[in-house]
């Protein structure tokens, strides 16, 4: 698309704006037509509200259960069942996520334990997810290249 957007817009010699120290010709107006699809997909993103599980880590759980509910409306359009959850209590791993000691294990320790299970995920990566993986990275990558 913007190759052929490239060639149609760039060889014409359309200037917009021209003055003594600066000309918007062509080229910059290709520039700014293909700039637009990320600065709506920004805005777009920018509006996405925090995920549910980082505010419970955080401490908002009145935050976290109103993502929640968010997201249980727009899954269930037609339904008129309200939200069953009213009220989200802290769990001991929750309470201390960023603080010096989790559960009484020393901050090294416990970086040691996430290393470990940073390591054991490639477990998870090769297993029944590596061909929607690869997928998603081919379409990720064809759409960056394009």
């Amino acid at each position: 698309m913007d190759l052929r957007l490239a060639m149609v817009i760039i060889p014409s010699n359309i200037v917009f704006i021209s003055s003594k120290y600066f000309k918007f010709n062509a080229w910059r107006f290709f520039i700014l037509l293909t700039s637009v699809p990320s600065l709506i997909s920004f805005v777009l993103i920018y509006q996405y509200p925090e995920t549910p599980r980082f505010l419970m880590f955080r401490g908002y759980l009145i935050q976290s259960r109103d993502v929640l509910e968010q997201i249980y409306l727009v899954n269930n359009k037609f339904t008129t069942i309200p939200y069953p959850v009213q009220i989200f209590t802290q769990t001991h791993s929750a309470i201390g996520f960023d603080a010096g000691f989790i559960g009484g294990i020393p901050f090294m320790k416990n970086v040691k334990r996430r290393l470990i299970v940073l390591k054991n995920g490639h477990i998870t990566l090769f297993s029944n997810y590596l061909r929607n993986i690869i997928v998603a990275c081919t379409i990720e990558f064809c759409l960056m290249a394009s």
